[in-house]
């Protein structure tokens, strides 16, 4: 009491009571810091647009983005209705020096964003982030981007994170590396899918060279199909520094590398990944390892992974499972290709059927 005393005088309730106020007033600014905007097909291009939905809001993405106010403000939110946005090539670039940037769609089933109505035919990515940028893309399909050297759907040198997203069927020419995703900053991606990208060099689906952060995502039907290329589905390498990736739940099926790696290729002596309730099986690749290739890396298992097979390394922690995926495993139905289905579902006779956890936060392994 005497402590309490000595902090509020003698008008103790009333300078409590200012202090409540002060703090809630402090806690509205803080929350009034968020700021919306709107896109919407039916919406204008122009000073008096953007602030609601359908005909008050920006037509386009990339109109929102160059002209929302005050950039570095904490918790602009761009909401993208469900519909189909085609950029005609037109890439959205993303260099304002945004402190927190969040492109919210309606679903990865209702927004899509794509570089041009169809595959193979665009001259630019969808999405390109500078440096310096923290930007998060939420409920959206990004597709049919083309990236000249890398990054065919996105481009990050920022830092990114992804939820809910669908990106596919994008590509890169020449020098070219990440097909669907390449990444020189922090990348963290959750429940979403990535599929059907490709890419001359490495790196199909993605491809990474900082912090990297997968949980419940799916990367499948990805290919990296230039005659010395490698990982398939994903590429991980340290360029600069040494950097960490972490897989958590998550299915790597279906992908390819004319070289090493058709699932995941890691490299680099810096490299360290720690992986966890992961299947990585149904890949192919020409010269070693269709599943996981370790180049150097340092890999931290922590158990319930399922791996086909594995060059470099050798899964052999609590409930991993390894060997073959139709005869051992029985994992999944033949889709019509010749390969998985993506979901890997356990067919009666598994040996993985009741090996799984469910100690991971993030849900169990099947």
């Amino acid at each position: 009491m005497k402590l309490f005393k000595a902090v509020v005088g003698m008008n103790g309730f009333v300078s409590c009571g200012i202090v409540i106020v002060l703090a809630w007033i402090a806690f509205a600014n803080t929350a009034a810091l968020a700021v919306d905007y709107y896109v919407d097909p039916a919406g204008t291009d122009d000073g008096s647009h953007g602030a609601g939905p359908g005909t008050d809001a920006w037509k386009t993405i990339e109109y929102a983005v160059v002209n929302v106010a005050d950039p570095a403000t904490a918790g602009i939110v761009i909401h993208v209705s469900g519909d189909t946005y085609t950029l005609n090539s037109n890439r959205i670039d993303i260099q304002r020096g945004f402190a927190d940037l969040t492109i919210r769609g309606a679903g990865a089933g209702s927004t899509i964003v794509q570089a041009a109505a169809s595959a193979g035919v665009a001259t630019a990515p969808v999405y390109y982030i500078y440096s310096g940028e923290t930007v998060a893309l939420e409920d959206m399909t990004i597709r049919h981007g083309v990236g000249n050297r890398v990054g065919g759907g996105i481009h990050n040198l920022g830092s990114l994170s992804l939820a809910n997203c669908t990106v596919s069927d994008n590509n890169v020419k020449l020098n070219a590396y990440g097909g669907g995703i390449w990444t020189r900053g922090p990348l963290t991606m959750t429940n979403c899918t990535v599929s059907g990208n490709s890419c001359l060099y490495n790196g199909g689906g993605i491809y990474a060279t900082e912090d990297l952060v997968l949980a419940n995502c799916t990367i499948t039907g990805n290919n990296a199909y230039g005659s010395t290329s490698s990982g398939g589905g994903l590429y991980v390498k340290q360029v600069f520094s040494g950097f960490d990736a972490v897989l958590t739940n998550c299915t790597f099926t279906g992908n390819s590398a004319a070289n090493l790696g058709g699932g995941i290729f890691l490299g680099g002596s810096s490299t360290a990944l720690s992986i966890q309730n992961t299947i990585i099986g149904g890949n192919s690749s020409k010269s070693g390892a269709n599943d996981f290739f370790n180049s150097g890396g340092t890999v931290t298992d922590n158990g319930y992974n399922i791996v086909e097979d594995s060059y470099g390394y050798t899964f052999s922690a609590p409930g991993d499972i390894t060997g073959d995926m139709t005869g051992r495993l029985h994992l999944g139905e033949l889709a019509d290709n010749g390969g998985p289905t993506q979901t890997c579902a356990l067919l009666e006779g598994s040996v993985a059927i009741g090996r799984g956890t469910d100690t991971n936060a993030a849900g169990p392994s099947t």
